[in-house]
């Protein structure tokens, strides 16, 4: 896979992530349904720092049995309940955005609610290789 960041000329680049992503030759791209921070026996923490790095660990280990990394990732759109859980977000995820060589691009927009009311995030991502 061949990755090329992109930022509006005249705007300062964003912090860990980029504006767009351009892929070449990707021979393989996966698509995720959303991600949240349940257990395997449906069980979801009820600190949201917890429940956070749940969804980040599930995230990984997915990832991880189709062979695909975090560099593999060139797009994720976050969905938090709560904007004052946003920093918290930042704190957990950000510095996995920024190990990539390529930041990938992110999205993240605050909704109402999530299907099962316990749930503070959701995330879906785009990978590629």
């Amino acid at each position: 896979m061949i990755a090329t960041a992109f930022n509006a000329p005249g705007f300062p680049p964003p912090e860990g992530y980029s504006s767009a992503v351009e892929i070449r030759q990707n021979q393989r791209t996966v698509f995720t349904t959303g991600q949240v921070g349940m257990r395997p026996n449906g069980s979801i923490p009820a600190d949201p720092h917890a429940q956070i790095q749940l969804a980040l660990d599930n995230f990984r280990a997915l990832i991880d049995s189709m062979d695909l990394s975090f560099e593999n990732a060139i797009k994720y759109t976050f969905y938090l309940t709560d904007i004052a859980h946003y920093e918290l977000l930042k704190s957990i995820f950000g510095p996995v955005l920024a190990s990539r060589r390529v930041p990938a691009a992110a999205t993240m927009v605050v909704v109402e609610a999530f299907g099962l009311p316990e749930l503070i995030l959701e995330f879906d991502a785009v990978l590629a290789e």
